[in-house]
């Protein structure tokens, strides 16, 4: 990491400000921020976090650093965390805390890959397809994306994927680099042997399937695929149901199954703005009264926030 950082201030690459560095008495043995969790650690998260906010993310945003470093490092946050010239603990600023002030519209910003072009607009990310899936049982979501973010004054392509952790924390990683033009069918080959690769028998059933319909997906072997994951799913409904249970949980079994949608990047874009399918992690409380009582445990949300009709519903009996 400081081996990047040197090269980076060599090359004058580097952001104007510097404000975002650790301060001497915020560094630890290693050369870089003590993390919250150490002992004498959390200075840093509690100056620098607090200053999170779209705007200051924008005026020390560095597009040939991020991109250089994306793809040494193929970690969009390590190469986000270079571009603005902060330590690599800001990292952790891309997920929940308490100390973000911003964190309802930076978080949806960096999952939904609207905040590259955001930060630049020569940069444009583009999603390919977005899966989400819950597992009732932990209640727990996740969500997983491949896209491709490009740019047209460097021309460059760099295909993306977005993975959601078990902590709320999104990880997004460069799969690989293609070429700027003519690209889409290899793009789109390469993408729909991922998805099949994914939808193996061990797989979760997603609950949603979103695929942009200017891609090439063979259709008919995705939904061979969901049938069996389907099925498999609609019985971890029932698992551990008591008596009382079991009629609600009959009910909430015929919802079970995976939602495919067809749509256009114009579509999804058009969601995203309006904070749907955007891959922050989301939860639901229990319904009481006709509000939300937040007494009560939250609940991984299993249903669709998306406005616009699906292609086809996948489900097995």
């Amino acid at each position: 990491m400081n081996k990047i950082k040197e090269k980076i201030l060599k090359n004058k690459l580097a952001n104007k400000y510097s404000d975002w560095l650790p301060l001497k008495s915020e560094i630890g043995d290693d050369g870089n921020a003590i993390p919250s969790f150490e002992d004498d650690g959390g200075a840093y998260e509690n100056r620098v976090f607090p200053q999170f906010t779209l705007k200051n993310i924008k005026a020390r945003f560095n597009t040939d650093v991020f991109l250089r470093v994306l793809k040494k490092e193929k970690d969009a946050k390590i190469a986000l965390v270079m571009a603005l010239n902060a330590d690599e603990e800001l990292k952790y600023a891309f997920g929940y805390h308490d100390a973000l002030p911003e964190s309802h519209l930076t978080i949806p910003a960096y999952t939904s890959g609207s905040l590259y072009n955001y930060l630049d607009k020569d940069l444009t990310f583009t999603t390919i397809y977005r899966q989400s899936s819950a597992i009732l049982i932990l209640s727990e979501s996740f969500e997983e994306c491949i896209g491709y973010l490009s740019s047209k004054k460097r021309k460059k392509n760099f295909l993306l994927r977005y993975t959601s952790n078990r902590d709320g924390t999104t990880d997004c990683s460069m799969i690989k680099e293609f070429a700027y033009t003519k690209f889409e069918k290899n793009i789109a080959k390469f993408v729909n042997k991922d998805l099949l690769r994914g939808l193996a028998p061990s797989a979760a059933s997603p609950d949603t399937l979103i695929l942009n319909k200017d891609f090439e997906f063979d259709i008919k072997k995705i939904i061979k695929r969901l049938k069996p994951l389907a099925k498999k799913k609609r019985k971890e409904v029932m698992f551990l149901a008591t008596e009382d249970e079991m009629e609600k949980k009959k009910e909430l079994r015929k919802a079970i199954g995976t939602h495919i949608y067809l749509l256009s990047h114009k579509q999804i874009k058009e969601q995203i703005a309006q904070y749907r399918m955007d891959g922050s992690v989301l939860f639901e409380f229990p319904i009481k009264k006709g509000r939300q009582d937040f007494s009560q445990d939250p609940i991984a949300s299993t249903v669709s926030d998306i406005d616009l009709d699906y292609y086809c519903f996948i489900f097995s009996n």
